[in-house]
Order: structure tokens, then C-alpha cells, then sequence
């Protein structure tokens, strides 16, 4: 996702206003009545950015923003009041933390649209923070998260083994253990959560709204995805500081340096997928016959709970590729040495 269609054809800007009122409502309808939906609920609203264009986008964030507030009203009517809340701040919080962020694509192209999408994830997170801080809800948060704790571990519980290693089992999965890391993945993963949510539905709205070929496929090839160098410096500075952090037992350290890591580790597990994703397809061209071995290896790794191994060794291969450029090997078959240095094209 590099670039950003300004305002669609001329045939889908006439008639961009069903598109959009159709986005926001499904938008409204993940957010609100479907939970298994809320992750993609950005993806209506990016399919009309890239069906129509950014008008269409503006007034399906717009009407979006009406419908939730309504649903909001409507909820805080029919549902018993709490001691404490505000109705007006919990309406315009649904609707202002999690959609008008996304109005930030809007941003001068000079920036990639990667990074607009990322910044759109990164304010919903800021803006909920001091929400959270600004009202005072940290201890509704945190009981929220207990509550959670309480009822994972009672579900443990029955399935836990007898004897010295059921106990053992079960002091890891008390309610205070379990307590512990909710609240640490929550914190560590404050701001990549929102980040690879929008990023994720932006990338699904671009291949459903542009369509399979052309500029849909051009903006979501992972197989060509790469990483910018940059961010090599603030995602080795947040290893760094969760080194320094545990080290100096400096908590706010350790979560500020892992939230910077994996923000900026995702496009390296990114750019690393999109390396599997290349050689995968050179050699499912070859042989027909690997694309049956790639669906078991897929499968075995995902039963065997190999899954986050696999990302680490992704996120490292995309660090990797920045300094030798693996795919540029069989990309550029008339260069001699395309690594950079002496002896290289680069030199």
C-alpha cells in the first residue's frame, strides 16, 4: 500500500453516496452488533475509499460517526444507567476514537500510504489512552480485566491434571496469574493492536474495493512488500530499551520500548512473510506439486503451535533482507552480485 487513489472513476464518483451510506452501516453493524466483526470493521469504509475514491471515504466516516452516536444513544437509553459514566462522553468515545482516526489517510502524499494507515492506528490508541487517563477509568479497566482473568481461569480449572503438575498448572493459571498477563499484553501491545487492525482492513478494503487485478493487487502484494531502512533504528532502539528496561527494572521503559518494537517489528514480519510469499511462488510455478506441500506445512505449523516461532523467524529474515537482498537474487538474474558493497551493483 504505497499509493492512494485521489477520487475513483467518474462512474463511481456518481454515484459514491450509496457506496458510502452501505459502508458506514456495515461499519456501524461490526462495531456494534457483531463482535466477531469488530476487528474489520475499517473494511467497508476502506472499500469506498478505493471503490470511489476520498469522497466517498469522508462521508462514510461522516455518517458513520452519526450512526454509531445514534446506536450509542439508543444503547444508553435502553440499558440501566451506571453511577459515574457519562453518556455523552461514552457515545461521542465510540464513535470518535475508532473512526475519525482513519481520516487521517488524508495526510499529504508525500507521506506512504502505509504510514498514514499506521498513524490512523496509532491515534486511536493515543486518543483512548487519555481518555482512560482524562476520565479516570483506570480502575473500571482494570476490574474489567480482572473479571476477564477470574472467568478464564475458573474455565481452566476442570482440565487442569491431578497431582504435582496439575498444581503447579494451576498457580500459572490462577486468577491473579492470568490477571498479570492480560494486563502485560495489553500494555505491551497498546499501540500494535490498533496499528495492525487498520492496517490489516486497509488492506483488505483495497483488494475488495480495487479489485483482484490491477491496482488492488499492485497494493497488496505481500511477495513485493518491503520494509523501509529506517525503521531499523527505532525498532532496534525498543529491543535495546527492553534490555535496558529489565535490566534497570524500569517498567514504563520496558512497555514504551516493546509497544516501538512491535509497531515497527510489523513490517519486518511483513516484509519477512512477503519473502515466503516470493519463493513460494517461484516454486509453485516450478512444480504444481508444492502447493500441496506448502497447504501441509501451513497446516502442520498451525497445529503444532508453531505459529509464533514462525512469525519471530519471518520478523528476523525481513531484518536480514535489508541487509542482503534476498529476493533481488533471483529478481535480477543479469546482475552479477546485486548485494550492496564492493563488487556489488551498488558499487
Amino acid at each position: 500500500m504505497n499509493e492512494l487513489v485521489n477520487t475513483g472513476s467518474r462512474e463511481g464518483a456518481s454515484r459514491f453516496l450509496p457506496v458510502s451510506v452501505a459502508s458506514a452501516v456495515a461499519a456501524v453493524v461490526c462495531m456494534r452488533l457483531v463482535p466477531v466483526l469488530a476487528f474489520f470493521y475499517a473494511v467497508p469504509l476502506f472499500f469506498a475509499l478505493f471503490r470511489c475514491g476520498k469522497r466517498a471515504f469522508a462521508f462514510s466516516v461522516a455518517i458513520a460517526c452519526a450512526l454509531d452516536a445514534l446506536a450509542g444513544v439508543l444503547f444508553f437509553a435502553l440499558s440501566p444507567a451506571q453511577p459515574g459514566s457519562s453518556p455523552f462522553l461514552g457515545v461521542f468515545a465510540g464513535s470518535a476514537f475508532f473512526l475519525l482516526p482513519l481520516l487521517l489517510v488524508f495526510l499529504p502524499a508525500s507521506v506512504r500510504l502505509r504510514y498514514r494507515v499506521a498513524l490512523a492506528g496509532v491515534a486511536t490508541s493515543l486518543l483512548w489512552l487519555a481518555f482512560i487517563a482524562l476520565t479516570g477509568s483506570e480502575s473500571a479497566v482494570t476490574g474489567l480485566i480482572r473479571e476477564t482473568a477470574t472467568e478464564l481461569s475458573a474455565a481452566f480449572k476442570p482440565y487442569l491434571p491431578e497431582g504435582y503438575d496439575g498444581a503447579v498448572l494451576g498457580i500459572r493459571f490462577s486468577p491473579d496469574a492470568v490477571y498479570a498477563m492480560l494486563l502485560n499484553v495489553l500494555l505491551y501491545s497498546a499501540l500494535p493492536i490498533p496499528v495492525i487492525m487498520v492496517s490489516i482492513d486497509a488492506a483488505f478494503g483495497a483488494r475488495l474495493g480495487a479489485g483482484k487485478d490491477g491496482e488492488g493487487k499492485r497494493l497488496t502484494d505481500l511477495s513485493r512488500f518491503t520494509a523501509d531502512g529506517f525503521l531499523f533504528v527505532p525498532f532496534a532502539g525498543g529491543m535495546c530499551g527492553i534490555i535496558a528496561g529489565k535490566l534497570l527494572a524500569a517498567r514504563a521503559l520496558t512497555v514504551v520500548s516493546w509497544n516501538v518494537a512491535l509497531v515497527t517489528g510489523f513490517y519486518f514480519f511483513l516484509q519477512g512473510a512477503g519473502i515466503l510469499a516470493f519463493f513460494n511462488g517461484l516454486l509453485t510455478r516450478r512444480r504444481r506439486l508444492m502447493r500441496v506441500w506448502s497447504f501441509l506445512l501451513i497446516v502442520l505449523v498451525i497445529l503444532y503451535g508453531f505459529l509464533p516461532y514462525l512469525a519471530v523467524l519471518l520478523l528476523i529474515v525481513g531484518v536480514v533482507e535489508l541487509f542482503v537482498p534476498l529476493r533481488a537474487r533471483f529478481e535480477h538474474t543479469d546482475a552479477d552480485h546485486p548485494t550492496p558493497g564492493p563488487g556489488g551493483v551498488n558499487s
